[in-house]
């Protein structure tokens, strides 16, 4: 800025040095009045880059007669005006003048407009506008949604947003990363590779997935790091991540924890040696399952009519050994039609456990079913009728205890090709879980015991009401908390108990097993 003097006061010297006489120096007279003058009256800045900073000069004159006081510059509008170098308050005697630098640096995309106002003592304009106008070429991100609330989500219901990153300004968009802060269950799982460009216009996409898992607020923050002159721009995500209920089941442990064992033995030729060698290893089967627990049913069919040999083995029979032996090698293929139709033969013998029935009393509410099938051939049951596949009759067996979890299927088959093989057999072991074992060179005592083992896998199990989220699932028994000993199977939707934690539950124990429910995400 410059302030310029009066003339007179520049000519002094050289008055003071003449032969003539000095006039009296003028006195301002009494009613005397600054007036002030702005030049110019406009201030057009034309087009300019972000980053890139554009002058214009601008003169405060006093052409009064007595002192003109000015008040600090002030600003209206637009941002992007200042002045390079602010004087804050001034004066300017008579004839003198001041010259301002105003700036012009663009921070938007667009026609800039603002007022620069100058106030002072001037009775006539103690207020003068000066209207400021700039064309701004920016580069501008904008990023849709802005925001976004995925508001409450169920576990374990997964969702995506999509983001639109476009450039709306007037200048190339120069993005050189794009971050996503918040770790966690939300997720940037999509976005262009960095660094890249987009004209005015271009779009670009990023997406970010929410993988609810636990209960909790989370929130992240997509940021992009640019040549936008307002710095990192961001768009935030928020979720509620919940549970769809929350549950609680109780038990009580039993004192003899039930199970059903059936089995069926083929009884055609080739099978004799077989049937005698099961029935032999049978005692490794009761002192192994007896370990567990004394509330088993055994029941043994080879005939057509499935009614029980031997009737409803438990473990207060007598001569239950004897009796099993007996059992499974009663019949021969030339009185027997299904002695290869074995699927069909336990269906036949569940039928006969209602009321009046042969079988009458074997199927008990809440245990475990384990059919067993002892066979050197495949399943023939779809020799009768096609549609009746392994699947057919798991369906049929599931209906007669109330749902999958307590149906299992083991079977002594021909795994080696010994014979004819094991079809039909094996789809339906590998669907419940259950035994496979060769009946190849059979070792019927370890055959025994496998089987035994298998028929208790569940005694100490509890069905959900409800399918949890695996992470909220807390056991208490008899009221104090187990933290360990137990574990959750997902596709039976039970929790079950380890040995070693069964056998140190006295019968009678409540468990109390709370979780949150998880949604079916329908």
């Amino acid at each position: 800025m410059v302030i310029r003097a009066p003339l007179w006061l520049a000519l002094l010297p050289a008055l003071a040095c003449s032969d003539y006489t000095l006039e009296p120096t003028p006195t301002i007279p009494p009613d005397a009045e600054p007036d002030i003058e702005v030049a110019p009256g406009e201030l057009i800045f034309g087009t300019a880059w972000a980053g890139e900073l554009v002058t214009r000069d601008l003169y405060v004159r006093n052409l009064g007669q007595s002192t003109l006081s000015v008040d600090p510059i002030s600003f209206e509008g637009s941002g992007a005006f200042s002045l390079l170098e602010d004087p804050g308050s001034f004066t300017l005697q008579a004839s003198e003048e001041l010259a301002l630098t105003v700036a012009f640096e663009p921070d938007e995309p667009s026609l800039l407009e603002g007022t620069l106002t100058v106030l002072s003592n001037d009775p006539d304009t103690p207020a003068i506008p000066v209207p400021l106008t700039g064309e701004g070429q920016v580069a501008w991100l904008e990023i849709t949604p802005a925001s976004h609330d995925f508001g409450e989500v169920l576990i374990p219901c997964a969702q995506e947003l999509e983001l639109t990153l476009q450039n709306v300004g007037n200048a190339t968009l120069a993005i050189d990363s794009v971050a996503y802060a918040g770790a966690g269950q939300m997720q940037l799982v999509d976005a262009p590779g960095q660094p890249f460009e987009l004209v005015p216009g271009e779009v670009a996409y990023a997406t970010v997935a929410l993988e609810p898992t636990e209960p909790t607020t989370v929130e992240a923050s997509l940021e992009v790091q640019s040549n936008d002159p307002r710095g990192v721009i961001s768009a935030d995500q928020q979720a509620t991540v919940i549970w769809a209920g929350d549950a609680s089941d109780s038990f009580e442990i039993p004192l003899d924890p039930p199970v059903d064992v059936l089995f069926a033995v083929d009884r055609s030729g080739s099978m004799d040696d077989d049937a005698a060698a099961l029935g032999d290893a049978f005692d490794s089967f009761i002192a192994t399952i007896g370990a567990e627990t004394g509330g088993w049913n055994i029941g043994v069919v080879t005939y057509d009519h499935a009614c029980f040999n031997n009737g409803i083995l438990t473990a207060r029979s007598t001569d239950v050994e004897q009796r099993f032996a007996e059992a499974v090698s009663m019949g021969s293929d030339e009185e027997i039609v299904l002695d290869e139709q074995l699927f069909q033969l336990l269906d036949r013998a569940l039928q006969q456990t209602v009321s009046g029935a042969c079988n009458e009393g074997f199927l008990r509410t809440g245990a475990m079913l384990h059919l067993i099938v002892v066979s050197d051939e495949p399943e023939r049951s779809t020799e009768t009728a096609s549609a009746w596949s392994w699947d057919y009759w798991l369906e049929r067996y599931e209906a007669w205890v109330g749902g999958s979890t307590l149906v299992k299927v083991s079977g002594v088959v021909d795994l080696d090709d010994c014979n004819e093989g094991a079809e039909g057999y094996l789809e339906a072991i590998e669907a419940t879980g259950g035994e496979a074992l060769s009946i190849c060179d059979a070792d019927w005592a370890e055959h025994a015991v496998a089987l035994a083992e298998a028929s208790t896998d569940f005694l100490y199990s509890f069905e959900l009401s409800a399918t949890p989220d695996e992470a909220s699932i807390a056991v208490e028994v008899g009221g104090s908390a187990a933290t360990s000993g137990w574990s959750y199977d997902a596709a039976s939707n039970m929790v079950v108990f380890g040995d070693e934690l069964a056998d140190s539950v006295p019968a009678g124990s409540t468990v109390v097993v709370s979780y949150g429910i998880a949604s079916s995400c329908e």
